[in-house]
């Protein structure tokens, strides 16, 4: 199984949602200073390079149904498929470039 690397863009009219554009793992390791594990998948994100990070949450969109506040896990609903679960993902920074991201002033406009 090998991993894939996109190029994150935000179009300056029209922000959202960004445009992403295949790009190569020469390039992310160009960026980052070292090579990287070509079984996971990377983002570069205004010059940053990320990581794709994913675990399992409890569904927001549920809660239980006995009225206990939630001492127990959420018994489901249709939004996550009657299991109490969701998967999340987000992108995040890799620790050689951490500091590099946290220099930056802010977010674009």
């Amino acid at each position: 199984m090998s991993g894939t690397v996109v190029r994150r863009e935000f179009p300056e009219g029209k922000p959202w949602p960004p445009i992403d554009h295949p790009a190569t793992y020469e390039e992310a390791e160009a960026l980052a200073g070292h090579r990287l594990d070509r079984r996971k998948n990377f983002a570069i994100i205004r010059g940053i390079v990320h990581d794709s990070a994913e675990w399992t949450d409890t569904c927001s969109g549920c809660a239980c149904d006995c009225g206990c506040m939630g001492s127990h896990g959420n018994a489901g609903c249709s939004e996550c498929g009657h299991t109490g679960k969701r998967r999340q993902a987000m992108w995040v920074p890799i620790d050689s470039m951490m500091e590099t991201y946290l220099s930056q002033d802010s977010e674009p406009a």
